[in-house]
């Protein structure tokens, strides 16, 4: 606790906090966020929070460098955010998507890439593209027409899908194959 609230914690993009500082003019961080907070709640919707990155993780980090900063919310307000946010595996990408709020409140149409969601997973998640790609990057490699766990994890490149990520999505790695198999074939599209 904070004598004046609770301190927030908060890894923000240097270009959208540059921006948050001009569109903001004398509001102060916290407001910003409490403002951006109210309009969540006229008109709530689900914030997507898988911002795990697959691909491209140096691209990301050039594009978004993060800086570190903190804010402090009176504790009445923050047990209302609380309950939304705290729910939630990505807290720090929720406050910024209610500073966006904000940001969009005061200049109607900004736009900043980091919060486009079919952007980002288009440039740093895996789509099927990718792991038919590997699929078929390990089965040359390997030599044979079928082939294991052990040789996807050993033949796959390091910007390819992980057999980690492979169980992820498909479940398992049989079916996997299964489905690489049935794209193949014309049976099963992306």
């Amino acid at each position: 606790m904070h004598k004046k609230g609770v301190l927030l914690p908060l890894k923000i993009p240097k270009n959208f906090y540059q921006d948050l500082n001009k569109i903001k003019g004398n509001v102060s961080l916290s407001q910003a966020l409490l403002i951006g907070f109210s309009q969540y709640k006229c008109a709530p919707f689900e914030i997507s929070v898988d911002r795990t990155i697959d691909k491209s993780a140096s691209e990301y980090k050039r594009l978004y460098p993060m800086q570190s900063t903190s804010l402090s919310i009176p504790i009445t307000e923050y047990s209302e955010i609380g309950d939304i946010v705290n729910n939630e595996k990505d807290v720090n990408y929720k406050l910024l998507t209610f500073l966006y709020l904000f940001s969009q409140h005061i200049q109607p149409g900004y736009y900043h890439s980091f919060f486009d969601q079919e952007k980002f997973e288009q440039k740093f998640k895996f789509c099927d593209r990718d792991y038919y790609a590997a699929y078929q990057y390990c089965k040359v490699q390997a030599g044979k027409d079928s082939f294991g766990q052990r040789e996807y994890q050993h033949y796959r490149l390091g910007n390819q899908p992980s057999l980690y990520k492979v169980q992820k999505k498909y479940g398992s790695f049989k079916e996997f194959i299964k489905k690489m198999e049935m794209f193949i074939e014309g049976k099963y599209t992306t």
